[in-house]
C-alpha cells in the first residue's frame, strides 16, 4: 500500500465514522503527521502514540559490514541513527499469526536441500626441525615488565655482572650485538677484542631493556645515558640500530 491507496482507505474510514473527508484532505493529513512525527523526533527522540505505538531513536555503533554485491568485501560503517517502531498492544492484537496449512507448508519448504560434508585433508607430516643448540625457552610467570624490577632474576645477574667485569678492568668496553639467531656480548680491551659470550635471540631485548632501566640521563648531557659507579667513575650507555636488532655499548668514562 503507498501513500495513495493509504489516503483513500483512510477518507473512506472517515466518512465510515461519520466525518467528511476527501482524498486530497486525507493526503495532507498523513503529510502533516509525518511531519509532525519527523519534528518529534528530530528534537526528544521518542514520540508516543496513544494506542498506536512508539518510535524510537537508536543509535548504532560503527561495526565493518559485508558489501551487498556478495563479492566477499568488507566495508566500514560509520555509526548512524535508525528509527524503530515498538506497536503497542492494540496493534500486535490486529496482526497476529495465523496457523500455516500443510500446504502452504510443503510450497515454502519445497525440495529438501542437503548441503554436502566438508571435505577434511590430512596435512602431510612437516619435516623435522633443525635443532638449535642455543635455543632456550623461557616462560615468564610474572605479569608486564614486573621481571625487570626483580633483582635476582637470571636477567638482573647478568647486567650486573657485565657492570662488575667493566668495573674489575676485565674491559674497557662491552657491546651486546644481535645476530640473526644468536646475540653476543662482546668484550673489548686496548681495541682488541676479548672472548665473547653468546645468549638466546630471545633474551637479546630483556637484558637490553633492564641494562636501559638502570641507567640514569647525564645531567651535562640529557640526550646521553649513563650507569653510576661512583663519584668519578659512570658507565657511558649508547644504543644505536643495526640489521638484526638494537646495539647496546657500554664504556667506562672517568
Amino acid at each position: 500500500m503507498d501513500k495513495e491507496d493509504y489516503a483513500a482507505q483512510f477518507s473512506r474510514a472517515m466518512r465510515t465514522g461519520g466525518l467528511r473527508f476527501t482524498r486530497n484532505e486525507a493526503k495532507k493529513f498523513i503529510i502533516a503527521m509525518t511531519k509532525t512525527i519527523a519534528e518529534g523526533l528530530t528534537r526528544d527522540r521518542k514520540l508516543i502514540v496513544s494506542n498506536f505505538g512508539a518510535f524510537e531513536v537508536l543509535k548504532i555503533g560503527s561495526k565493518i559490514i559485508n558489501s551487498p554485491r556478495g563479492d566477499k568485501k568488507k566495508f566500514f560503517m560509520p555509526p548512524t541513527d535508525v528509527i524503530k517502531w515498538h506497536p503497542s498492544g492494540k496493534i500486535r492484537s490486529h496482526a497476529k499469526s495465523t496457523a500455516v496449512s500443510e500446504e502452504e507448508f510443503r510450497a515454502l519448504v519445497g525440495h529438501a536441500y542437503l548441503e554436502p560434508a566438508p571435505i577434511v585433508t590430512t596435512p602431510s607430516p612437516a619435516a623435522p626441525k633443525r635443532k638449535n643448540p642455543y635455543e632456550v625457552k623461557i616462560r615468564l610467570l610474572t605479569k608486564g615488565k614486573e621481571y625487570l624490577a626483580d633483582e635476582g632474576s637470571p636477567i638482573s645477574r647478568l647486567a650486573k655482572i657485565l657492570i662488575n667485569e667493566i668495573r674489575a678492568g676485565k674491559a674497557e668496553k662491552v657491546e651486546i650485538r644481535p645476530g640473526k639467531e644468536i646475540s653476543e656480548i662482546i668484550y673489548i680491551a686496548s681495541s682488541s677484542p676479548l672472548p665473547s659470550r653468546r645468549i638466546p635471540k630471545i633474551s637479546h631485548d630483556i637484558i637490553i631493556e633492564k641494562i636501559k632501566t638502570m641507567a640514569t640521563v647525564d645531567p651535562a648531557d640529557p640526550k646521553l645515558l649513563i650507569l653510576p659507579l661512583s663519584e668519578t667513575q659512570r658507565i657511558l650507555v649508547r644504543p644505536r640500530l643495526s640489521q638484526f636488532g638494537e646495539i647496546l655499548l657500554l664504556e667506562m668514562v672517568k
